[in-house]
């Protein structure tokens, strides 16, 4: 039962570079039309105007709290730690009955978090999920909606990529995190490790079949035309990130059940970094990660036979160098 007190959300915000957001993410987080908010912005030791814009949007914002039981805080990180680390460290300070995410450069619709609470509340579920559109604030590029709340199939689809293992568009008990939970350290793939384990920790899942989360998509970022160096090191972070999802899935007797969806993960940590496999420096690295999947590729079929090719000509030629 939920102590009236207790914040029935809280949404953690990590903040880092984004004062040419924060205004419109922080205006849609302020409208929303759920009372008893606890907003949660993380400071990451940001170098530009962003916590200064955003203390401005809070205090404009102030008396329109008033008897709605709203609380905001910002907590700051010492050093610049990284969105897995801050993440992790406004889940500590969090107080809500449930805990959901939103990047600082991305917005929300004004009744996300009532209608998905409602809908927890409905369904007594512990995870709570929503569509969501990527978008440049003009262009709508894709929208997505998860199907599944079958927890077994679910898993099956968030490591095959069916279906996005995104925190921000995920709901959860704020119970789920007092488990025995494992953090990700490094930023790429971070989101994998956690909602993995949140879908594994949960007994009841339900989908709010709306697309209410505006992931910011930017075709002409500096994210979408990577130095090799950037696309090295976020292959390895990605392949450590993974590495954690296959030791939690050892740990809970669960590698063979999901043997063909852990194989599929292991081949796109491999795939993600198939144009570096075609350099000499890379390719023994290339060879040696996860090469226990080579041959049983063949037979996954989570994998389409086009990729299965791909990798293997990229297998052939990584071998040659």
């Amino acid at each position: 039962m939920q102590n009236n007190d207790m914040p029935k959300v809280s949404v953690i915000i990590p903040v880092y570079g984004v004062e040419k957001y924060i205004e419109r993410c922080a205006r849609s987080l302020f409208e929303q039309t759920l009372e008893g908010i606890e907003y949660i912005f993380v400071d990451d030791c940001s170098p530009d105007k962003s916590i200064e814009i955003l203390e401005r949007i809070i205090e404009e914002y102030r008396p329109r709290f008033a008897g709605k039981r709203n609380v905001v805080r910002i907590e700051r990180m010492l050093t610049n730690s990284g969105q897995a680390a801050v993440r992790k460290h406004g889940i500590q300070f969090s107080t809500g009955e449930y805990v959901i995410h939103c990047d600082s450069d991305d917005w929300v619709e004004t009744d996300m978090y009532r209608l998905m609470y409602e809908e927890a509340k409905r369904t007594d579920a512990d995870i709570v999920m929503c569509g969501y559109k990527a978008t440049d604030g003009v262009r709508v590029f894709n929208e997505c909606y998860h199907q599944q709340t079958n927890k077994a199939k679910l898993i099956s689809s968030l490591l095959t990529l069916h279906e996005s293992w995104s925190v921000w568009n995920k709901m959860c008990k704020r119970s789920l995190y007092d488990s025995d939970i494992v953090y990700p350290t490094l930023a790429m793939g971070e989101d994998m490790v956690l909602t993995t384990q949140m879908v594994l920790n949960a007994q009841r899942i339900a989908v709010v079949n709306k697309a209410l989360y505006n992931y910011f998509y930017n075709p002409n970022s500096i994210t979408n035309v990577q130095s090799e160096s950037s696309r090295y090191k976020h292959w390895k972070d990605s392949a450590e990130n993974a590495k954690i999802v296959f030791s939690i899935f050892k740990k809970k007797g669960l590698e063979h059940e999901y043997a063909n969806e852990l194989g599929y993960l292991k081949f796109l940590q491999k795939e993600l970094a198939g144009d570096l496999a075609r350099k000499k420096k890379y390719s023994k690295e290339w060879l040696e990660m996860f090469q226990e999947i080579n041959w049983k590729t063949f037979s996954n079929p989570f994998i389409p036979n086009y990729r299965k090719l791909k990798y293997f000509v990229k297998l052939l030629l990584a071998q040659l160098l």
